[in-house]
């Protein structure tokens, strides 16, 4: 009797627990179709402080794309997952999350691509490459300090897809080298790709350009470049080309006198 009496208590307790959820479903339903949305908020979770996008170019991206406020719009009536596909077709977005909060505070999390370079192509076509190796568009509405690739670059004019060139991967380990190093970070402002496939690069400290090659033995080139800054070199007067193509050289160019 004793068993059956435990099992009868555990049996009311289970009811009264389901019932206590249901209704809490119950509650939580009928306050969702009652409540209105009661304002958003952007967050960027990039942890850089290089904000490129503003919570206000976020807001104006949703209030372009849906024909009534979010604000004061009833919960039940905002499809979450449309407000993510809207975000993330702005500029500069990676990612988006949007969800309620228990204030019915619209929050929508934002994580930005990270451009390293910026290319125009040989048919003069502009784009961006992240840090991830994707190829995305240029906002007429944003500017972004980074290296510039520009020359003989000869590719699919693909937009917002991964890298398919051979051209656009070179120009992306590039880069990626580049960004890697504080120094050559600061160092470089622009790349030139020329007809035989050399990268050339413009430095912003000195009057002289630097002759790369192709993209092999990095290392080993930006450590003779990094010899050459540190020699007692009048660089602005002398040297018109730094040539690095040849292992265990450094070819130097000189300007010739003008007439």
């Amino acid at each position: 009797m004793k068993i059956t009496s435990e099992k009868y208590k555990y049996n009311v307790w289970l009811v009264l627990l389901l019932g206590l959820v249901v209704a809490l479903l119950i509650c939580t339903t009928y306050k969702m179709n009652q409540s209105t949305c009661n304002d958003v908020i952007v967050n960027f979770e990039n942890g850089s402080d290089e904000i490129l996008l503003s919570q206000n170019d976020i807001l104006k991206t949703i209030k372009a794309n849906f024909n009534t406020p979010i604000n004061g719009r009833n919960l039940q009536t905002i499809d979450l997952e449309l407000v993510e596909e809207v975000v993330e077709k702005a500029p500069f977005v990676k990612q988006a999350d949007a969800f309620f909060d228990s204030n019915n505070t619209l929050n929508v999390n934002i994580i930005e691509k990270r451009p390293l370079v910026r290319v125009i192509n040989s048919n003069n076509v502009s784009y961006y490459i992240d840090n991830e190796g994707n190829k995305f568009e240029v906002s007429p509405n944003f500017t972004v300090r980074v290296v510039l690739a520009s020359g003989f670059i000869k590719d699919d004019n693909l937009i917002n897809a991964p890298l398919s060139s051979n051209i656009d991967r070179a120009i992306f380990e590039l880069t990626t080298y580049i960004n890697e190093n504080q120094l050559w970070k600061a160092m470089i402002e622009q790349i030139y790709v020329e007809a035989n496939g050399d990268f050339v690069l413009i430095p912003k400290v000195g009057d002289f350009e630097i002759l790369l090659g192709d993209v092999t033995s990095l290392e080993l080139k930006f450590k003779k470049l990094e010899n050459f800054y540190n020699k007692d070199v009048n660089i602005d007067q002398q040297i018109e080309v730094v040539n690095l193509k040849y292992n265990n050289q450094i070819l130097c160019e000189l300007k010739q006198p003008e007439q």
